[in-house]
């Protein structure tokens, strides 16, 4: 960490030897983490570690009353009270891994699910949807930009369908 904008840094020691996929912050600068071994917080010094959830966890966002949803190997996951408990929030979700979640600027939740499209949630991850059935479903990645576009990587395996950057200006429905 840095608390003098980057001229200098202090190495902090990390929870697990898992990889680190995510972090967050809260309004204290706590340190929240989404690892391949689970979640973890700790203050901005880094010294003290706890563990929030024992999941593999590939993305972490935050919203602005601080409610934290997760994209995990288990689906998707929310806290409403800094980690200190998590609910699942998959109804309509397949039974695989999320691996990644999202918010635009009208509130709604996207997740890309491996294997099986981007799928999408108006009611906090309450109920999910497939956002377009005929949609490229090896999405590995994908962003939303301040005008709400969607873009996703595609990968190929096996010469299946065609690699590359696809764009939705429609919440992902095409």
């Amino acid at each position: 960490y840095s608390n003098d904008n980057g001229d200098n840094w202090t190495k902090v020691i990390l929870p697990s030897s898992g990889a680190i996929y995510s972090m967050v912050f809260d309004s204290l600068g706590n340190i929240i983490l989404g690892t391949t071994s689970g979640i973890y917080r700790t203050n901005i010094q880094g010294n003290i570690w706890f563990e929030l959830f024992n999941l593999n966890t590939i993305e972490l966002i935050m919203d602005e009353n601080e409610s934290i949803y997760a994209a995990t190997s288990g689906g998707i996951y929310f806290s409403s009270n800094k980690g200190a408990t998590w609910i699942a929030r998959n109804n309509g979700l397949p039974d695989v891994i999320c691996r990644d979640i999202k918010r635009n600027s009208l509130g709604e939740l996207f997740t890309n699910v491996y294997y099986n499209g981007i799928y999408k949630s108006t009611d906090d991850g309450l109920n999910w949807v497939i956002t377009d059935t005929t949609s490229p479903s090896r999405i590995w990645d994908f962003f939303i930009d301040q005008n709400d576009i969607l873009y996703g990587c595609k990968w190929v395996s096996s010469g299946v369908g065609q690699k590359g950057i696809y764009k939705s200006t429609n919440g992902g429905v095409n």
